[in-house]
């Protein structure tokens, strides 16, 4: 079983991650957020194995967010969504933890591979980025 946290500020594409997540046998979502600090919160309580964590949200931003769940749960592995194909933001939040960094626009392709691999230990990077 992997147990999941979600934290995304825009509701449908939480509802839509949820959804993704769901379809694969022995993948549960265990938490959502709409914010940094709940996601945080949340983590802490829940202690899932891969936070979902989405790049831009209120009271913490996606690195904060990822930096302070690293910290404090060493064993969750952070993946950060982003709209944008950022490769100096994908260094920075890789620099405070993250192991994964999926583009949202290729994420019902890109999140299960990610988990995938970062649930035996390696990292992941979108391929669309990695071509830019």
């Amino acid at each position: 079983m992997i147990r999941f946290l979600l934290a995304e500020d825009r509701q449908i594409v939480r509802r839509n991650l949820r959804t993704l997540l769901q379809e694969h046998k022995g993948w549960q979502v265990v938490a959502e957020a709409d914010d940094g600090c709940e996601a945080v919160r949340l983590a802490e309580a829940h202690r899932p194995d891969v936070a979902v964590i989405g790049r831009a949200m209120p009271a913490l931003n996606g690195i904060e967010t990822t930096r302070r769940t690293v910290e404090r749960l060493p064993a969750t592995k952070v993946i950060v969504l982003s709209t944008h194909s950022d490769d100096i933001y994908a260094e920075q939040v890789r620099l405070v933890g993250a192991v994964g960094f999926v583009q949202t626009d290729a994420a019902d392709v890109d999140l299960p591979s990610a988990i995938e691999e970062v649930s035996q230990g390696k990292s992941f990077t979108s391929p669309k980025l990695t071509r830019t």
